[in-house]
């Protein structure tokens, strides 16, 4: 059985299918939104390259994977930057790590901010973020309404799916058998 990967990369997207990889390192993802359900917006400057998929349906929620190649931050700072918005704008802040580990010998954490003010907004991002040595990973999942804990629960298990594999070092090696899938 072929597992899909969604390789994302500094560079263009395209289809294909074969044990073909970037060189270097790739970010692997199983989830895949459908054009049906999501639309797609690109972002590219510089170093950094950003697609974030926005649901279709009148819920307000969104999906966003960030690679900003050569960035040298710790997680603390990276996180501090994320959460500063929601800090400032926020009747009732919270960050709290759920995650931090490695996958495939890379530093990893994952952790859910939650934004409540009191003309009733409510907002939830779970955030995951890879630091590589070419390029540093940040993954998203936001609502922007209140969310059921079975779906909070879903989606930190695909983030917890989501690795970084290198074409260069054993240590990190990337999966075959596979079907690589770009958009």
């Amino acid at each position: 059985m072929h597992v899909i990967y969604v390789l994302l990369a500094l560079t263009a997207f395209s289809v294909s299918a074969a044990d073909e990889w970037f060189p270097g390192e790739n970010l692997l993802t199983q989830f895949q939104p459908s054009s049906d359900e999501w639309d797609a917006y690109e972002k590219k400057e510089g170093n950094y390259y950003s697609r974030m998929w926005r649901k279709k349906s009148g819920v307000d929620e969104r999906y966003a994977v960030s690679v900003i190649r050569g960035y040298d931050r710790s997680f603390e700072q990276f996180r501090e930057m994320q959460d500063g918005s929601g800090r400032a704008s926020c009747d009732d802040f919270q960050s709290n790590v759920l995650t931090e580990d490695s996958v495939n010998n890379y530093p990893r954490i994952i952790w859910r901010t939650l934004c409540a003010n009191e003309d009733g907004f409510t907002a939830s991002i779970l955030h995951l973020a890879i630091k590589g040595n070419d390029s540093f990973y940040h993954v998203m999942k936001t609502w922007r309404s209140d969310v059921a804990e079975e779906d909070l629960a879903t989606w930190n298990d695909r983030l917890l799916e989501i690795s970084v594999c290198d074409t260069r070092d054993a240590d990190r090696p990337c999966p075959s058998g596979f079907e690589r899938v770009e958009s």
